[in-house]
């Protein structure tokens, strides 16, 4: 039910900023239709944490690859954070989707900027597999494109170039 599902719904009082280099995941959400860039824990930039594992939603953009204080296109993104209990990885990892992205090659070793405005929901365990799974997935980025439709691309480009800036040089 989709109300139960995103009842934690929420904008964040503080929005946190993940910072780092893309790195190779177990590859179930490009299964799932919704392939991610996974990043550690430790990419989370300095200030700011998120209170409990979850699904988040916000904006993200690639890194310039030349210079390394350019952001690139900013998109909407749906993130989770957390240990994925599904699969039950061993250690909380970041996995986001850049809705709409349209990607020659892969993204390993890129750097990416995303910065998350609002808490989707709780992660959970989805009894009924990956049907499920999937169709919660596609509602959060149904929820996540709704949440920030608001916001043009270039105030979100701005938004992430504050939040780089405050955070200092990541």
């Amino acid at each position: 039910d989709a109300a139960e599902l995103h009842s934690g719904q929420r904008s964040l009082d503080s929005p946190f900023l993940l910072s780092g280099r893309v790195v190779p995941g177990f590859r179930r959400g490009r299964a799932l239709g919704c392939p991610t860039a996974n990043m550690p824990a430790e990419t989370l930039a300095p200030g700011g944490r998120p209170s409990q594992f979850g699904v988040y939603c916000g904006w993200a953009a690639l890194a310039g690859e030349g210079d390394a204080d350019s952001i690139g296109e900013p998109h909407r993104a749906v993130l989770s954070w957390g240990v994925n209990p599904q699969f039950g990885l061993d250690k909380p990892l970041f996995e986001v989707h850049l809705i709409g992205l349209q990607c020659e090659g892969d993204l390993y070793g890129r750097r990416l900027l995303c910065l998350a405005t609002h808490r989707l929901r709780d992660e959970r365990n989805f009894p009924g597999g990956l049907d499920e799974l999937r169709r919660a997935i596609e509602l959060d980025m149904a929820t996540a494109c709704r949440l920030l439709a608001d916001r043009t691309p270039a105030e979100a480009a701005e938004l992430l170039a504050q939040r780089v800036a405050a955070c200092g040089k990541l």
